[in-house]
């Protein structure tokens, strides 16, 4: 069996089942994140974030989307899984949340110093618009 699989099923056993109740009320009140109160670690995070990516790179557009929509309602939600949901968006003909992502994804690729994602992100709005404008 994979090494990998064996870990991941060692971990779940050790992690409490359930919700964490006291990070349920700091969600609620705004002070927690949504990852917490379902006892999910950097691990399962950054598992989402790559299958995510794998979907997307598949053609699964849909599916990419719901897994890039519950990591930013875990408040998991950085430049790049903006960037790639503004994608999924646009291919799916949502413009206006595309834009929205679009432009919250650029801010925090701004924020974070990460010149290299903006360059990508601008180019590909360049080219989203001229698709839009040609449609």
């Amino acid at each position: 069996m994979d090494p990998r699989i064996v870990r991941a099923k060692r971990k779940a056993q050790r992690r409490p089942a359930g919700v964490n109740r006291s990070a349920l009320e700091r969600h609620e009140t705004g002070e927690g994140s949504l990852a917490a109160v379902f006892h999910l670690g950097d691990e399962e995070l950054t598992q989402l974030r790559e299958h995510a990516v794998a979907l997307h790179a598949g053609g699964k557009i849909e599916q990419a989307r719901a897994v890039l929509e519950l990591l930013i309602a875990m408040d998991e939600s950085d430049a790049g899984i903006l960037l790639l949901l503004a994608a999924c968006c646009a291919e799916l003909g949502d413009l206006d949340a595309a834009r929205h992502c679009f432009r919250a994804g650029l801010e925090g690729a701004r924020a974070a110093g990460a010149d290299t994602l903006c360059n990508l992100a601008l180019a590909w709005g360049s080219y989203l618009l001229e698709e839009v404008n040609h449609a």
